[in-house]
């Protein structure tokens, strides 16, 4: 069984605890004590819902969460360029996907998931060749990777998985619409988006992965602007066989393009949330909202939500700098799993997280823990029978328990602050049993010692 600290809070109300796609619901309402009121983690009250804060890349700040929808949630995430399998800098990402759409779950909302997967790009069409073998094999192949990866990681499955191959009619209409619009441009082939016809371009240029982009021979001859960006690139001989047909000629849609027709197509005009590493602030994300808003005049996304990078020796963790760790690599067995998954959910989304060996052996440790917390509590809800000496102490249990649940539902409603959520599970609660020194919840933890004291 995978640990949210929700459910392990939910144990202290309930009997059973079960995760449906849409919803929480609870096999059984039998409550351990006896006077213990039922908080069930599905209820969502409207000071409950109402008092999320996420940090808005966008805006830079935190702000108060409100959907466009009620109570419904339209969600967009980058998903993984199949060529390679995916490495756990890539599976932070998918996580803290995971992470929002289960607190948005236990506040009540329904969410709309889309993770896209890129399917054609340069490094698949190198990695085709230097293979020789055909790219949809290749990508076919890393993609169900992938799902094997999230299956074991407990991730929640997205609603729609599109592929940027199977929507190249929709990214041609984009185009078109671009370019009679007057935000795009045909030039020698390929067509670009010009940046100077698109007012609020710039909205992440200010973060400090903003770089100059390094131009080839040819796109310093084909651009109006450095700054612009390709829509539809045309075709060329080292693309051997992967091209599609349109009015501008053979070749292929730009990386940039995908994610706004496919967040269009399945989600409409306006996202409440769309997520990605931090990497993707600029220039992928900057991108996307220009194409987007530049078509529908509306705002395309209203928070935009970034995780920071995993380091390895204080460098991010990528392809590039031959420093990647794939998950068959640190995980082997199913508490590898598990301790991988509370790693990455005990530092804060937003913060770089520092992998390493000794880390993850913390976290097994932590979760051996955790395991036996939560068996002595499944062992205490099995048994209705109350010692005489413990009736006067349900009290003491119900207002701890309210305690604990009250301060993890305000650290994860802080910017899903997990490692102070965890903390007021953890910590908190088991340093104010020992303060007060009752025996309720010592009942539970421990009660072979305490029937042995009697």
């Amino acid at each position: 069984m995978y640990l949210d600290g929700f459910q392990l809070l939910s144990k202290l109300h309930c009997n059973k605890f079960a995760y449906s796609k849409r919803i929480f619901r609870l096999k059984s309402r039998c409550s351990r004590f006896r006077r213990l009121p039922k908080i069930y983690a599905c209820e969502c009250s409207s000071s409950s819902s109402s008092s999320l804060f996420l940090f808005n890349s966008k805006t830079r700040k935190k702000e108060l969460f409100t959907s466009l929808r009620p109570n419904l949630v339209y969600f967009y995430s980058c998903g993984p360029t199949v060529y390679d399998f995916a490495h756990i800098g890539n599976f932070r990402a998918f996580i803290t996907y995971d992470l929002i759409k289960r607190w948005l779950f236990t506040l009540g909302y329904r969410v709309v998931h889309v993770l896209n997967i890129t399917d054609v790009d340069d490094k698949i069409i190198h990695r085709a060749l230097k293979e020789k073998r055909p790219a949809k094999e290749i990508t076919d192949f890393y993609t169900e990777q992938f799902f094997k990866d999230m299956q074991r990681l407990n991730c929640l499955p997205a609603d729609h998985y599109p592929r940027a191959t199977s929507h190249i009619a929709e990214m041609c209409a984009l185009i078109d619409k671009l370019v009679k619009n007057g935000f795009a441009y045909v030039s020698n082939g390929s067509v670009y988006f010009s940046v100077d016809k698109y007012a609020r371009y710039g909205i992440f240029t200010l973060s400090p992965l903003s770089i100059s982009q390094t131009l080839t021979e040819e796109e310093e001859t084909d651009k109006l602007n450095p700054s612009d960006f390709v829509l539809w690139k045309k075709y060329k001989e080292e693309d051997h066989n992967i091209f599609w047909n349109s009015q501008y000629g053979k070749g292929r849609p730009g990386w940039h393009l995908e994610c706004s027709c496919m967040a269009l197509h399945y989600l409409g005009s306006e996202i409440d949330i769309h997520a990605g590493g931090v990497d993707l602030m600029f220039p992928h994300h900057e991108n996307e909202i220009a194409q987007a808003e530049a078509i529908t005049g509306k705002t395309f996304v209203r928070y935009w939500i970034h995780n920071g990078f995993v380091q390895v020796n204080e460098q991010k963790m990528s392809k590039s700098l031959q420093n990647i760790k794939k998950l068959g690599d640190i995980a082997v067995t199913a508490l590898d799993i598990r301790a991988f998954r509370y790693l990455i959910v005990s530092s804060h989304y937003r913060a770089p997280l520092s992998f390493h060996q000794d880390a993850l052996k913390g976290a097994k440790n932590t979760i051996r823990r955790l395991d036996h917390f939560m068996n002595k509590i499944s062992m205490a809800c099995k048994d209705d029978r109350l010692p005489s000496y413990l009736e006067s102490e349900d009290r003491i249990c119900e207002h701890l328990v309210k305690d604990t649940w009250r301060r993890f539902q305000n650290e994860m409603n802080d910017d899903l602050n997990t490692p102070r959520a965890v903390a007021s599970i953890w910590f908190e609660a088991n340093r104010k049993v020992h303060k007060t020194g009752r025996l309720c919840f010592r009942y539970i933890l421990f009660p072979t010692r305490l029937e042995n004291n009697r």
